[in-house]
C-alpha cells in the first residue's frame, strides 16, 4: 500500500488510496481508524462521506450509531442495502394492507432467495417473525414487490457483503 504524509497547518496526515484498508488490523471494515485518519459515514443526503476521526468529538457519535466504516466501498454498499430496506418498507405501507401479527392464524409473506436455483421465492409464516424482515399480506403483493425492486434485490442477494471478510457467494 502506498502512503503519503501530508502536512497541513503543522499537522501530519496520512493519505492512501481510498479502497485500501486504513490500518493493518482492518478485517471487517467496521474497525476504528487511527487519529486524524479518514472514516466514512452516511451523510444527510444518504451518501458516503469521508470524515477525519479526531478521537474526541468527530467519529465518536458516528461509531456509537454504527454509521462508521473504514472503507468507502463498504459504506456505499451498506447505505445501498439500508436504502433498499427502507424503500421496501415504504412500498409495503403504500401498496399493501397491514400485516396482522395479533392473529397467529393469518399468513404473512416474505421475499426469499434460493441460492441453489438462483431465483427469488416467496414463503409464508404464521407465528414466526424474523428480525429485519419485511412482510406482505399476500403472496401476490410479495411477488409484486419482487418485480418492482428486482434489480436491487438481485444485487442484495447475489453481490452485497455486509463485512469485508465475508466469503463471496458462488
Amino acid at each position: 500500500m502506498k502512503e503519503v504524509t501530508v502536512i497541513i497547518n503543522g499537522e501530519e496526515y496520512i493519505a492512501r488510496p481510498k479502497n485500501e484498508p486504513v490500518a493493518a488490523e482492518t478485517k471487517t471494515g467496521y474497525e476504528r481508524v487511527g487519529k486524524y485518519e479518514t472514516y466514512y459515514a452516511q451523510d444527510e443526503c444518504c451518501k458516503a462521506y469521508g470524515y477525519i476521526d479526531d478521537k474526541y468529538e468527530l467519529g465518536i457519535d458516528d461509531y456509537k450509531a454504527a454509521n462508521y466504516y473504514n472503507r468507502i466501498d463498504l459504506a456505499e454498499n451498506n447505505i445501498r442495502a439500508d436504502t433498499l430496506m427502507r424503500k421496501l418498507r415504504q412500498w409495503q405501507a403504500l401498496n399493501d394492507e397491514p400485516v396482522d401479527w395479533s392473529d397467529k392464524n393469518s399468513t404473512k409473506w416474505e421475499i426469499e432467495y434460493c441460492y441453489a436455483r438462483k431465483e427469488f421465492d416467496v414463503d409464508y409464516y404464521n407465528e414466526y417473525r424474523y428480525f429485519g424482515q419485511i412482510y406482505f399480506s399476500s403472496v401476490e403483493k410479495a411477488r409484486e414487490a419482487i418485480e418492482v425492486f428486482k434489480d436491487e434485490l438481485t444485487w442484495y442477494f447475489t453481490e452485497y457483503q455486509q463485512r469485508l471478510d465475508e466469503p463471496k457467494r458462488n
